[in-house]
């Protein structure tokens, strides 16, 4: 049974937290060394097969890029495709698996997990972990969790969060939380939200990105420096978005990415320095649907995004300095539905 007062009991929201500055921005994941995830206990249930390992902002430099999706025409298959740095490898699909909207992938225990709700729409959260990003666990059931859409997983001071919105598309936020088991869903009162969250590791804390409630195609965030006392919702002015939102750390800004208002196929970027945000700029020349997928790697910010139309096509644009934007390019071999996950391992 979901409760929604854990949160207020386990976790305190505080409506004096600010949003820092840039520059006490830490390592986006940063596990803590040597803790052994533990079997299924209770209600709380582990992963097997995956032994932690210390990761920091340095040592993520990692060889490939993954883009995971669901497969075309909404077959509720995950595939993934890899990029090396030169080579695409072909779309290939994670067997024995049902899922529903978009999955969110995210580095973790040496290897990768990839969240999901399940297949048919059925509001439950599902997961697959590989060590190695070849061989992948049987899918795994998270108990107690109710969603709607797409998951935002991050990995915060040694634990696993799963922002989603909650069932029946209710407009509410909630997270479950994993450190070693799964905690019980937790809910965030005072928020509307819409589609699915976008939560980052930002200077210090974790900052979660939506959609405002009733799809009113404004942006909102909130913000905590450790995990539990969360700041009040927050509106990022002069921003007109559609679906939902996927935000970044590059160079020390933070980048929220999102397709313009009414569902017209544009990418469009809002930049926050810590104190202040830039205008909402477009990214000409690039038509999409659904929503992005923001990663660094090598030192270039990628954007992917479905193709426009909903067309079933992977697409992805480049910036070498956050400014200035390569042309739009076509991953070959790829269906898709819903958007990509884009996650550098």
């Amino acid at each position: 049974m979901i409760v929604a007062h854990i949160f207020e009991e386990n976790h305190r929201f505080s409506k004096k937290t600010p949003h820092p500055a840039p520059d006490s921005v830490v390592a986006a994941a940063n596990l803590a060394a040597g803790r052994r995830i533990a079997s299924s206990r209770g209600s709380r249930t582990g992963f097997r097969g995956c032994d932690p390992v210390a990761l920091t902002e340095q040592e993520v430099n990692m060889a490939n890029l993954y883009v995971f999706h669901q497969g075309q025409s909404s077959n509720g298959q995950l595939w993934v495709s890899i990029f090396d740095g030169n080579n695409w490898s072909g779309d290939g699909e994670v067997p024995d698996l049902g899922m529903s909207d978009s999955p969110s992938a995210v580095p973790w225990a040496g290897g990768i997990i990839v969240l999901h709700q399940g297949q048919s729409n059925n509001g439950q959260l599902w997961s697959t972990y590989s060590s190695n990003g070849t061989f992948y666990d049987p899918d795994t059931f998270v108990p107690n969790v109710g969603m709607s859409r797409s998951p935002s997983a991050v990995v915060y001071n040694g634990n696993l969060y799963a922002f989603h919105q909650g069932q029946s598309d209710n407009g509410q936020l909630w997270v479950a939380i994993f450190d070693g088991v799964w905690s019980g869903d937790e809910f965030f009162p005072n928020i509307g939200m819409s589609k699915s969250p976008s939560a980052v590791p930002w200077a210090g804390g974790i900052t979660v990105f939506h959609q405002g409630q009733s799809e009113n195609g404004q942006l909102w965030y909130t913000y905590s420096p450790d995990g539990m006392d969360w700041s009040e919702d927050t509106f990022v002015p002069n921003v007109g978005m559609s679906q939902s939102p996927s935000a970044v750390v590059y160079n020390g800004l933070l980048y929220v990415f999102h397709q313009g208002k009414s569902e017209n196929g544009q990418l469009w970027y809002s930049v926050f320095d810590g104190t202040n945000w830039a205008p909402d700029t477009i990214i000409p020349n690039v038509g999409m649907s659904q929503s992005p997928s923001a990663v660094v790697y090598n030192g270039l910010l990628y954007v992917f995004h479905q193709g426009q139309s909903e067309n079933g096509q992977l697409w992805y644009t480049y910036s070498s300095d956050g400014v200035n934007w390569g042309e739009d390019t076509k991953v070959q071999n790829v269906g898709m539905s819903a958007s990509p996950s884009a996650v550098v391992f």
